[in-house]
C-alpha cells in the first residue's frame, strides 16, 4: 500500500508539473486554440488537475477522520413501506425485512444523535408525473383492486407482487426522497440516506418492472432540475443490475448524467445497459454504462470509480449528486454473484462526497442478504458522517475489467474530452500496469514463495487455508442451508483441509524432497522416499484427484 500511494503520488505531482508549464507557455503566447468542450463544463485542463489529486491516496479515503467529522446525516423512512409484502407463507426477495434490517443496525449503532430525521411524506402528483404517464400512475392506485376481482389479471410481470399497502408504499418511497434531497439545499445538511422500499430503478416512465413501481430517485432528479435548485445532476447506480427505467426516463436529458455499474450479459436481469448504450438527442453522453461480468471485487470497481465514474463527473461539474444504493453487488446476495465489501461502499461513497460541494443524497434500491442490507448501509452513512477511515483490499483485477473500462472510454470519448487527452491515456494505462497488475502479481509471487520456502511453509499454507474455509461457504449464499451448492463447498473444504493435514504430516519427514515433491503432486503422482510414504501416497493422490486445488 506504501508503495502504490508512494506511486500515485509521482504520478499526481508529475502531471500537475506539466500542466502548469504548459500552462504557462500557453499564457505568453501570442495565439490560443479554442478548447473543444463536448458535454464538459470544466476545461480539460482543470479536470486533469481535480483529477490528479484523487491519484494522491492509494485506498481514495482520507489518512485520517476528517475534521467535519461531527456532521450530521439526515434520513427518511416510513414505517408504512412495511406494509408492501408478499401473501402470508410466501416467499418474495424484496421483502419488508430489508428495511428492517437497516433500522436495527443502525440503532445498534448508536448512530442516532447524528442522524436527522425528515419527517416522511407521499409524492405527489405533479412530482410523479414528471417521469411517469397518467396512466401508469393510475395502474399502480389500482392494480391491487384489479387483482381482486376474479378472472383479471392486474399483474403481467412474474417479478412483482401486490398488496394492499403497495401503492402508499410506493408513494411514500418517492415522496421521501424527494423531500430529502430538497432538505439537502435547504435542511440542516446537505447529506442524507432514504432508507426507502420498494426499491425504483427499474420503473420505466409508463411500467412497474424489477420490484420497482416509481422510479424514487429519477422523480428526485428531476424535481431539483424543474425546481431550480440545480442545474445539473449526477445519478450514480451502483446496484448489480442496471437501471433500465432511469435511463429510459432520463436519456435524452442533458441535465441529469446517469452512471451505472453493473452486470451485464448471458441473460442477466434487465438486459439492458452495455456499453454503446449513451443516450438520445440531447442527452447524448449523458448515459454511461460500465458492463461488468460477475464475480467483480471492489477494486474492480474502484478501478472504474477513479477511471470512468470520476473524470466524467468532474467534467460534468454536478450541483448534486444522487446515488441509487443496491447492495446485491455485495459478497453473498443470493442473485448478484459479485464480491463487494461494505468498506467498498463506504469508499465509493466517500469518492462521490468529493463532488457537488459534498451534497449527496442515497436511496436504498436493492440487495437481498439482510446482513449485507444493514451491514452496506452503515458503511455508507458513516463515510456520509465522515467518521471511518476505509480501507480498499488489494486484489488482482478480474481479468475483463481493463477491457471493458477501455471500451467505456472509447465510446464516452466522443462526448468527454478528458478521455482523448494523452496524459490521462498515459495515467491510465500506468494505473492498470503499476498500480494492480504488476504489483498484485508480484505480492501474490511474493506470498507464494514465503509460502513454500522451509518445511515449516507447508504449515503456514495449511494455517491460511483454514482460516480462509468459513468465508468460502459465505462467498456463495447468504444463510447455510440456502442452497445445494453451500453443502457441496463445504464438503470440497473438508476434503481439502483433511488432504493438506495429511500432506503436511507427510512432508515435514521429507523435507529434503520439496523440490519434487511439488511436481508430483500436481502430476497426482507422489514418490516415495521414506518409511511410511508409500501407504500415503496411494490416499493423498485418490483426495487430490477428487478436490481440484
Amino acid at each position: 500500500e506504501g508503495r502504490e500511494e508512494a506511486q500515485a503520488d509521482a504520478l499526481a505531482e508529475a502531471l500537475e508539473s506539466t500542466l502548469r508549464v504548459e500552462q504557462e507557455e500557453e499564457e505568453n503566447g501570442d495565439t490560443f486554440e479554442e478548447e473543444w468542450m463536448g458535454n464538459a463544463n470544466l476545461p480539460t485542463e482543470e479536470v486533469l488537475l481535480k483529477w490528479a489529486d484523487t491519484c494522491r491516496h492509494a485506498s481514495q479515503v482520507p489518512d485520517e477522520v476528517p475534521d467535519d467529522a461531527g456532521r450530521e446525516v439526515m434520513v427518511a423512512w416510513d414505517e408504512r413501506m412495511l406494509e408492501h409484502k408478499p401473501e402470508e407463507g410466501e416467499f418474495h426477495f424484496e421483502r419488508p425485512a430489508r428495511v428492517s434490517s437497516i433500522l436495527e443496525k443502525l440503532e445498534s449503532q448508536d448512530l442516532s444523535e447524528r442522524l436527522l430525521r425528515v419527517p416522511s411524506r407521499t409524492a405527489t402528483e405533479d412530482e410523479l408525473r414528471l417521469c411517469h404517464d397518467e396512466q401508469h400512475i393510475r395502474r399502480v392506485e389500482e392494480s391491487f383492486a384489479l387483482l381482486q376481482v376474479e378472472g383479471s389479471d392486474g399483474n403481467d410481470d412474474p417479478d412483482m407482487y401486490w398488496s394492499q399497502g403497495t401503492a402508499l408504499a410506493a408513494r411514500l418511497a418517492a415522496g421521501c426522497m424527494v423531500e430529502v434531497t430538497k432538505q439537502s439545499f435547504n435542511g440542516e445538511s446537505s447529506r442524507g440516506f432514504a432508507i426507502v422500499r420498494p426499491p425504483g430503478h427499474h420503473a420505466c416512465q409508463c411500467k412497474a418492472m424489477g420490484f420497482c413501481f416509481f422510479n424514487n430517485v429519477a422523480v428526485a432528479a428531476k424535481d431539483a432540475v424543474e425546481s431550480g435548485l440545480a442545474k445539473r445532476v449526477v445519478i450514480l447506480d451502483w446496484d448489480v443490475h442496471h437501471g433500465n427505467g432511469t435511463q429510459d426516463i432520463l436519456e435524452a436529458d442533458p441535465n441529469v448524467l446517469y452512471i451505472s455499474l453493473h452486470r451485464f450479459g448471458n441473460g442477466f436481469y434487465p438486459g439492458t445497459g452495455d456499453y454503446t448504450e449513451v443516450g438520445e438527442g440531447d442527452g447524448k453522453g449523458f448515459s454511461v454504462n460500465i458492463p461488468f461480468e460477475k464475480g467483480m471485487k471492489g477494486c474492480d470497481y474502484i478501478a472504474a470509480m477513479r477511471l470512468v465514474v470520476l473524470p466524467i463527473c468532474y467534467s460534468f461539474n454536478p450541483d448534486l449528486v444522487l446515488i441509487s444504493a443496491g447492495f446485491d453487488a455485495a459478497k453473498g446476495d443470493p442473485l448478484g454473484e459479485m464480491k463487494l465489501r461494505p468498506d467498498d461502499y463506504g469508499i465509493m461513497t466517500h469518492m462521490m462526497t468529493e463532488l457537488a460541494g459534498g451534497r449527496v443524497v442515497v436511496a436504498l434500491e436493492g440487495g437481498y442478504s439482510l446482513d449485507n442490507c444493514a451491514n452496506c448501509s452503515h458503511a455508507v452513512i458513516q463515510s456520509l458522517l465522515g467518521e471511518k477511515t476505509f480501507k480498499l483490499k488489494q486484489a488482482l483485477l478480474h481479468p475483463t475489467t481493463r477491457t471493458t473500462i477501455q471500451k467505456v472510454i472509447k465510446q464516452q470519448s466522443e462526448f468527454w474530452p478528458i478521455f482523448k487527452s494523452e496524459k490521462f491515456l498515459c495515467m491510465m494505462e500506468g494505473y492498470f500496469d503499476e498500480c494492480f497488475c504488476k504489483k498484485a502479481r508480484k505480492s501474490m509471487a511474493q506470498q507464494l514463495l514465503e509460502e513454500h520456502s522451509g518445511a515449516t511453509g507447508h504449515d503456514n499454507l495449511l494455517s491460511g487455508r483454514t482460516r480462509r474455509s468459513p468465508h468460502v461457504a459465505r462467498a456463495v449464499a447468504p444463510g447455510a442451508g440456502e442452497s445445494a451448492h453451500v453443502e457441496r463447498v463445504d464438503d470440497l473444504d473438508s476434503q481439502l483441509e483433511a488432504t493438506l493435514r495429511e500432506t503436511a504430516a507427510h512432508l515435514r519427514d521429507v523435507a529434503s524432497s520439496i523440490n519434487a515433491l511439488q511436481g508430483s503432486l500436481s502430476s497426482g503422482q507422489e514418490e516415495s522416499t521414506g518409511d511410511g510414504t508409500a501407504a500415503s501416497s496411494e490416499s493423498t493422490d485418490t483426495a487430490f484427484e477428487q478436490v481440484p486445488l
